[in-house]
């Protein structure tokens, strides 16, 4: 990978997309044969592949800003999902369906 601004906003929206999804992913279990794991952790280890690339590519800076970024990505899809969960859904299977998935809660 070459050394340009655009790569390095790529690594960045990488290491925000992967661990947003692992969050959202980890509680499928994934049968990978004679073990079992959530679904979260293949997505999780994309991040760790693109904050070493840009660690070595750009510095270490650069490779803690991304991990920064990916917290804000974290804290603002958390609040997103939050306040979707509070607003009224079309009918109650929907709302139920949507705890479920996220929240992991039934009434």
């Amino acid at each position: 990978m070459e050394k340009k601004d655009k790569n390095l906003i790529l690594l960045y929206v990488i290491v925000a997309v992967g661990l947003v999804v692992s969050n959202v992913t980890s509680s499928k279990l994934v049968n990978l044969g004679i073990v079992s794991i959530p679904g979260g952790v293949i997505c999780y280890a994309i991040t760790y592949l693109a904050t070493d690339v840009i660690n070595e590519l750009w510095g270490r800076k650069q490779a803690n800003l991304a991990v920064v970024y990916g917290l804000i990505a974290q804290v603002m899809a958390s609040i997103l999902i939050f306040i979707t969960e509070i607003l009224p859904a079309v009918d109650a299977n929907a709302q139920e369906a949507y705890k479920t998935i996220f929240f992991h809660l039934s009434d």
